[in-house]
């Protein structure tokens, strides 16, 4: 049975996500235990609250980004070009698992080629340079991504709905 969800949905899934776990890993690493931590720091000075910010400015138009091709693949006529399935029994139990492992393999694959291009001279220029610009990293890097380098990020997603078939249950086990 096919489940409709609201809109938004992947919109806040994504926010959510990347707060809990940028958020989380912030809180154990910056505010917990940040002696502990600074060891294993590319740099041991503290990051400044502006770069905090302008990286959670640029990780939630990441969000945004994600969320909108998310939903063009699961709430317009583009998930008639998916393989999505809603029923558990219209695949084998073993599955679903597979096509989370399946799926995990086709993102990582994916991403190492596609930063690897970014960091061609000219591709890193126009695109990835912005990710750089936080010399001292922190959790909330981890989505600080120009509009097109966070758009080509979230082209898994279509290719992932299009060459798996996959149940809502392994897409978000996958998203998590």
């Amino acid at each position: 049975m096919q489940t409709d969800f609201p809109y938004f949905l992947p919109l806040i899934i994504n926010v959510l996500r990347y707060f809990l776990f940028a958020g989380g890993a912030f809180l154990i690493c910056y505010t917990l235990f940040p002696k502990f931590f600074c060891a294993s720091k590319i740099q041991s000075r503290l990051v400044n609250k502006k770069a905090f910010v302008r990286d959670i400015g640029h990780s939630l138009q990441t969000t945004v980004i994600l969320s909108l091709v998310g939903f063009l693949f699961l709430k317009t006529p583009l998930k008639y070009t998916t393989q999505i399935y809603y029923e558990l029994s219209d695949y084998a139990w073993w599955w679903l698992p597979l096509s989370v492992l399946l799926s995990l393999i086709l993102h990582d694959t994916y991403f190492y080629w596609m930063h690897r291009a970014l960091h061609q001279p000219k591709l890193f220029k126009v695109i990835h340079l912005l990710h750089h610009r936080s010399a001292n990293p922190s959790p909330w890097t981890s989505y600080s991504f120009s509009i097109l380098e966070a758009f080509l990020e979230a082209m898994i997603a279509p290719l992932i709905l299009i060459l798996i078939p996959i149940h809502p249950i392994a897409l978000m086990i996958f998203t998590s």
